[in-house]
């Protein structure tokens, strides 16, 4: 009779142990795990526990913290990169609407109201755009009273280099783009601050790949064409100036799971991409700690400061960028004596401070076209 009943109660309290195990377990790695500031598989910032300190009452702290723990649960990128893996794999689709499918396997991102841009629907008013060149020319001011010369890099979409690539309806209804409108718009007394790379990546492209197929952004190949312009415009305002020019890249292409569009839709497996590799066996720039007066000034995390050094190199840089700027760095830094990279998204917290302790020689603001909007603090 026990017996009997142990093997009829023994399944049931498995199950339930089981249970109770799935159940805890996102809660417990949640405690466990270091909080994660952005989500790789769905491309945005997630909300940070700091914000839980600013509610007013009881209601509003509970509503914070159940969107927090939404952000944070444990395995909340596994389970993500789960669902994407297996909706493509047994429907064919990606369930991702900020992915879509282009021409011969291209992904492009469309979060960020990118295809209403493409559609010449998202265009800055007339208001926002006499703004933007204000603050450009601010900005100069700004820098320049403070010893600097300044630059602002506009990265591409990549929309906006390989639109042959886009499914043939949004070939079909591409129009003007807010970046367009924005410098037909440019007024004619304004200095030449803003950096527009585009022209001379659709002319460089030619055979080569200079944007990842399964990625949101370039490769190395179109970063070092950013980089030529760079130094084009470096020589501009320091006609002492040198700069290096003569990088390499070693033959052919270094293979690795899809990117990070891939990834998005579950398929980095199935879209395996082959990247160019820069040949750095001569490379002399060395990455170093901070200075202690940089590290104490920036503590803030999401800032991820990383500083290098280049002997007989010419020129103190401070580099204010987003993720596109990390295929910049071994060009940038093997260009420069002394280069600060700071990422920064437009918050001048502690900005005046620093230009006062690392008083570089030259600013540049490097921002990816679907984020013009932040510029002006949208």
């Amino acid at each position: 009779m026990d017996s009997t009943l142990l093997r009829y109660r023994l399944p049931r309290a498995s199950i339930a142990v089981i249970f109770l195990v799935a159940l805890s377990l996102p809660l417990l790695l949640w405690l466990g795990q270091k909080d994660i500031l952005y989500s790789e598989a769905e491309k945005r910032e997630l909300l940070p526990l700091s914000g839980l300190s600013n509610q007013q009452s009881i209601t509003e702290f509970t509503h914070a913290f159940d969107q927090y723990y939404q952000d944070h649960f444990g395995l909340r990128e596994w389970f993500i990169h789960r669902y994407q893996r297996e909706l493509s794999k047994r429907f064919g689709a990606t369930g991702v609407q900020d992915v879509v499918e282009g021409l011969q396997n291209w992904l492009f991102f469309s979060s960020d109201h990118l295809l209403e841009d493409l559609e010449g629907k998202d265009h800055f008013s007339q208001k926002k755009e006499q703004r933007f060149w204000q603050k450009l020319q601010q900005n100069e001011t700004w820098y320049r009273d403070r010893g600097a010369a300044y630059i602002f890099l506009i990265t591409p979409n990549k929309q906006s280099i390989y639109s042959e690539y886009l499914p043939q309806i949004l070939q079909q209804t591409k129009k003007e783009t807010r970046l367009d409108h924005l410098l037909a718009g440019k007024p004619p007394e304004k200095r030449e601050v803003l950096l527009d790379i585009r022209a001379r990546l659709l002319e460089g492209k030619g055979d080569r790949r200079l944007y990842a197929m399964t990625d949101t952004h370039w490769n190395h190949r179109g970063a070092y064409l950013a980089h030529q312009a760079i130094v084009e415009r470096t020589r501009a305002l320091f006609p002492d100036y040198q700069g290096r020019s003569d990088f390499r890249f070693v033959k052919g292409l270094h293979y690795l799971p899809g990117g990070d569009l891939a990834t998005m839709i579950g398929r980095s497996k199935s879209m395996p991409e082959g990247y160019p590799v820069l040949d750095s066996t001569d490379f002399t720039a060395v990455e170093k700690p901070l200075p202690k007066q940089l590290a104490d000034l920036l503590t803030r995390p999401s800032l991820q400061p990383q500083y290098s050094l280049k002997q007989n190199g010419q020129l103190r840089v401070l580099i204010l960028h987003d993720s596109f700027f990390n295929q910049l760095r071994p060009f940038v830094s093997e260009s420069f004596a002394e280069v600060l990279y700071v990422w920064e998204y437009y918050d001048t917290e502690k900005l005046t401070e620093l230009m006062a302790v690392y008083q570089p020689d030259l600013v540049i603001e490097e921002i990816v076209e679907r984020h013009l909007p932040r510029f002006l603090g949208d």
